[in-house]
């Protein structure tokens, strides 16, 4: 990401916040809500800043449990000792107690973290986990049956690892598409690790990929926990958010966005891959060239000195069959030039504004 696209980032992130202020100020006229109404509509990017907005807000007022990786939640020396920032409360909750959110936010940005102990880990466990590796080239997609019954289906150029243990099932998708039907095991819970993003679940099918920075998740039946770092001033923080999909939804999360809201998704979509349907939403260019360069055999590339465009998204339905297609999509809706420079080689380059 370009230094203009962290600042746009951050300034929408501030005006953002300015409107939840605003509007939990009890002197807000109707003309403000209006402006409001117009400024959220104005932009789905709007929209998904103002309610990550008042999420942080209310994350930071009141720490569940559940909000966290980790069993465990203490404080640091250095913050007992400037006052206790957290303290402890009843029925497994948190309060952050500082005089407002706006001064903890101050606190966190200085380097004053929240302390997260993980959960220590058997060393029985780890040592008796059976780990297992399984690669996809380029036109391959495959069926597997994992050791707790489990059907895992890997599509192409994708690599992903098993690590089965006596207390846990776990997934990692290094880079691709996966999708899952899991055998319910109510002690063993199955998660899939895609970057940050970590999705869990009992006795459901789903989907998840991992392209260019990006993890999707989408259910097909069941129910899945998806948990991704919360993003303070641009970068990955010990905080966790959480969304919890049903049949039908999907979200998706990156470094530089974080965990999106919820979106609908039909049922039958889910693992579209499997039938050469690529489906996206609110995919960025450089997500859609990383899974480009899976199915197709040239090497797709945003040019040097083009990056600008890597953080530009699109919405649509491609077939796997007909890259081309999607990438030449990109120029329709964007300032983008497809170059195909040779059998070999496709590069996608800022196209300049004509004067």
């Amino acid at each position: 990401m370009s230094s203009d696209q962290i600042e746009r980032m951050r300034a929408l992130r501030r005006t953002a916040h300015s409107w939840r202020e605003k509007l939990a100020d009890p002197s807000t006229t109707p003309e403000d809500r209006e402006a409001f109404k117009n400024w959220r509509a104005a932009n789905e990017d709007h929209a998904l800043a103002y309610d990550r907005a008042v999420t942080f807000d209310q994350a930071l007022g009141e720490l569940r449990r559940q909000d966290f990786r980790g069993e465990l939640f203490e404080t640091s020396s250095r913050e007992r000792f400037l006052g206790g920032l957290v303290r402890p409360l009843r029925r497994g909750h948190f309060k952050i107690g500082l005089v407002s959110a706006g001064v903890v936010a101050a606190a966190v940005m200085a380097g004053l973290s929240l302390q997260i102990l993980d959960q220590t880990v058997a060393t029985h466990d780890a040592m008796n986990a059976t780990v297992i590796a399984y690669e996809t080239s380029g036109n391959e997609i495959r069926d597997i049956t994992l050791s707790d019954g489990s059907v895992m289906t890997i599509g192409r150029t994708t690599e992903v690892q098993t690590s089965f243990t006596e207390t846990s099932r776990t997934v990692t998708l290094i880079k691709g598409a996966a999708i899952f039907d899991v055998a319910p095991e109510t002690a063993r819970p199955f998660s899939v690790e895609a970057g940050e993003l970590t999705a869990t679940a009992l006795g459901t099918a789903f989907d998840v990929r991992f392209n260019g920075g990006t993890s999707r998740v989408a259910v097909q039946e069941g129910s899945v926990s998806v948990s991704y770092p919360f993003i303070l001033d641009g970068a990955l923080s010990s905080l966790t958010t959480q969304q919890k999909l049903s049949q039908g939804e999907q979200v998706f999360a990156s470094a530089d966005f974080g965990l999106s809201n919820i979106f609908s998704i039909d049922p039958s979509d889910v693992g579209a891959w499997r039938e050469g349907r690529l489906i996206y939403r609110n995919a960025s260019v450089e997500e859609l060239v990383a899974d480009a360069n899976r199915y197709d055999n040239r090497m797709i590339k945003i040019e040097n000195g083009s990056e600008t465009i890597a953080g530009l998204t699109l919405t649509g339905s491609f077939s796997s069959n007909n890259i081309d297609r999607m990438l030449l999509s990109l120029q329709d809706v964007h300032p983008i030039d497809v170059i195909f420079e040779s059998d070999e080689q496709v590069v996608l380059r800022r196209r300049d504004p004509v004067n």
